[in-house]
């Protein structure tokens, strides 16, 4: 038995931010994040691979899409207050997984 699917989710972006890679002391460990990001003015572009000008540093769990949560059906441009629908799908890789899988790898 199959469970149930997760409802649509539909709304309004409120903002968009973009981020590069760049060294982050925590604690005494240097890593690499793109988590400091900044507002976008306008439109941007959005593909199979996220957001013009958005990088993500830890592949392994954001696979280099959208993370490893989203994918993008249908690229173009977006901006602030474009609708957007959220469609339950497949996931070869659960959430629980993913971060199963960082934890691991962090703690090696």
């Amino acid at each position: 038995m199959q469970p149930p699917s997760a409802p649509d989710i539909a709304g309004v972006l409120l903002s968009l931010q973009t981020g590069q890679a760049r060294p982050l002391m925590v604690g005494r460990r240097k890593l690499v994040s793109a988590i400091g990001k900044t507002f976008v003015n306008g439109s941007i572009e959005i593909g199979v691979m996220g957001l013009s000008g958005d990088e993500q540093a830890d592949l392994t769990v954001q696979s280099g899409r959208c993370g490893f949560y989203l994918a993008v059906d249908k690229p173009g441009r977006l901006q602030a207050g474009a609708s957007f629908q959220v469609i339950a799908g497949h996931r070869l890789v659960s959430v629980a997984q993913a971060l199963q899988h960082k934890a691991w790898k962090h703690l090696r």
